[in-house]
């Protein structure tokens, strides 16, 4: 007569008989209908999210590896089934595929993240005057010219420098009541002066009186982000929503009382309510909600970049006052940006900015499949979810060269020699591609560039005694630039009087 072992043994051994026959079949299936290889997993349905969720960078890598010549490979997350595609052919491939879409991924955030109706999202998918006249396929057009390099864009950052002028000035009272200098958390410094400045500069400072505490919010938010995408229940995400509720109560508030409370906002951002309610919006929430998720898009990879790129400036040695010397003829003698585009463009500040996005980027960029594609000779098929990660892209040694896991300020602009190569900042991809590349990519990077050149020229910034170095977390889920593990104490002084 069996045993209780015995039974438990036997359930056990069907178990995984089981488990491996259903594998089996996934890829049997998988190869038949000519779709990429299935890295392979142990729960059926579950198959890689639990691997996903904890260490997504570390499977992006294994699918490298696990195809030959790095071509597309096959996920499964929660029964999604998923391509990931790391090869740079590829992924200009997936950019051109028209059959690949993003816009049903942005009307998914926009809810899900950003709490638009389903109204509203109709309203915004809704072509009025045929193929292409949505509301969703004319924000991006519009912000692209509104953003790009230019006349327009230097005046935009002329204005963003006197508000950092004003931020600064309430800094410099701080560092002249601190003897040794000012100690602070860099991150969370950092973030306070470049988010109250682009904020004031977009939106005015009317919606920082109406939420002192919308930047803190904001934050949480961007934590938070991953778990909205989810699309759990709400009273699985009490705190999660009460936070949000927060912030969108604000930008609601703000445009409800446009005429005093928007009085200063940047002239697009009245344009692009109007557009929201020209394409039919009629609810104060959605259009509160929508001016939101452009204000976070501004905020969300900026203020990463600027704590990693001040972080490397301060800790290589020597780096500081290379950039400062070169960087000197932007500036008059009270220290006043006079040369924008000197600025920005100067070589060894922006080779050290290129070299911050390619060792501190996990970007993704996302497509749906909508119809059968062929991608690198396998078929995509129709309902799939295509993610093309940067970062394997980022630390290929085939492309950046045997140092492709150190930190080279010099990598964009050095002399390509002994087995080094010099990098190729085209080849730097923080801001995605094709129909999703980023509109904001110019005033993001001129804004970034402009805050640390002038940090760096007005303060000596270096780490506080018995500060370590931290990490980035590359185990978290990001919206495109990693974030430290920790944040890190620095001593602010005063270089300029």
């Amino acid at each position: 007569m069996p045993t209780t072992v015995d039974v438990w043994v036997a359930i056990l051994v069907v178990g995984i008989g089981a488990i491996f026959a259903l594998h089996h079949r996934r890829n049997a299936l998988a190869q038949a209908f000519n779709e990429p290889p299935i890295l392979p997993y142990l729960i059926p349905f579950v198959g890689h999210a639990l691997w996903y969720r904890r260490k997504s960078i570390e499977v992006y890598n294994a699918a490298r590896m696990f195809s030959p010549d790095a071509r597309p490979v096959s996920l499964t997350l929660m029964g999604q089934r998923i391509y990931i595609v790391t090869a740079s052919k590829d992924v200009s491939a997936v950019y051109r595929a028209k059959s690949l879409s993003f816009s049903p991924l942005v009307l998914y955030g926009l809810g899900s993240v950003f709490d638009i109706s389903k109204e509203g999202r109709d309203r915004i998918a809704y072509e009025h005057n045929g193929p292409h006249s949505s509301l969703l396929e004319s924000v991006h057009p519009f912000y692209r010219g509104t953003l790009k390099e230019g006349p327009a864009l230097n005046e935009l950052i002329t204005s963003f420098l006197e508000c950092l002028r004003i931020e600064l000035v309430k800094e410099d009272a701080k560092i002249n009541a601190s003897p040794g200098g000012m100690k602070v958390p860099l991150r969370d410094w950092a973030r306070t002066v470049l988010g109250t400045a682009s904020t004031i500069v977009m939106m005015g400072p009317q919606i920082l009186e109406e939420e002192p505490n919308l930047l803190d919010y904001n934050w949480q938010f961007n934590a938070d982000f991953f778990t909205f995408v989810i699309g759990l229940p709400r009273f699985l995400m009490r705190k999660q929503n009460a936070n949000r509720d927060k912030l969108l109560g604000a930008f609601e508030r703000v445009y409800q009382d446009s005429d005093t409370k928007q009085k200063d906002a940047i002239w697009w951002v009245a344009a692009l309510q109007r557009m929201m309610a020209e394409a039919g919006m009629t609810s104060a929430h959605d259009i509160g909600a929508g001016t939101f998720s452009i204000w976070n898009a501004l905020q969300a990879n900026s203020n990463p970049v600027s704590f990693w790129l001040l972080l490397q400036i301060a800790t290589v040695p020597g780096l500081a006052d290379r950039i400062r010397k070169s960087i000197t003829a932007a500036f008059d003698s009270n220290g006043k940006v006079i040369d924008i585009e000197l600025l920005v463009n100067d070589p060894l500040l922006r080779s050290t900015f290129n070299e911050t996005l390619r060792t501190f980027s996990c970007s993704m960029s996302t497509r749906l499949v909508m119809e059968d594609t062929i991608i690198s000779d396998y078929t995509f098929r129709k309902g799939a979810v295509v993610k093309c990660p940067i970062r394997p892209h980022h630390w290929d040694p085939d492309i950046w060269g045997p140092d492709v896991e150190e930190f080279v300020p010099d990598r964009f602009i050095r002399d390509p020699g002994n087995g080094l190569t010099r990098g190729d900042a085209k080849l730097v991809r923080p801001f995605g591609g094709g129909a999703s590349l980023c509109p904001g990519r110019f005033f993001a990077s001129y804004e970034v560039l402009s805050f640390v050149g002038a940090l760096l020229f007005k303060y000596d910034i270096k780490l506080a005694e018995g500060a370590r170095i931290p990490q980035p977390n590359l185990n978290a889920p990001t919206l495109g630039i990693s974030s430290p593990i920790n944040d890190v104490e620095v001593v602010i002084t005063k270089r300029l009087e």
